[in-house]
């Protein structure tokens, strides 16, 4: 079997546990963050956070081709807000 990504959601500082499960475990490989790209959803991202709702960029160039982010709706929903990349 072939896995193109995995998505998953994960308490904050849950970081050495899922490595610990997805990494060792399973044997997946993390994919280093490169430096940021140009900012296009940095205005998006700011506006989420100011208005107090949970932004993370944790996973912002970890699909190919692509820029996100990671957000909650006031009901707790994962929104992600995904965008192709520059270049």
């Amino acid at each position: 079997m072939r896995l193109h990504h995995v998505q998953v959601s994960i308490p904050k500082d849950g970081e050495d546990q899922a490595r610990r499960f997805y990494g060792e475990a399973l044997g997946l490989t993390e994919v280093e963050k490169p430096p940021s790209l140009a900012g296009r959803l940095e205005e998006l991202g700011a506006r989420l956070s100011t208005r107090g709702f949970e932004v993370s960029w944790t996973d912002r160039l970890t699909l190919e081709g692509y820029e996100r982010f990671h957000c909650k709706d006031p009901f707790g929903n994962r929104v992600e807000i995904l965008s192709p990349s520059a270049g």
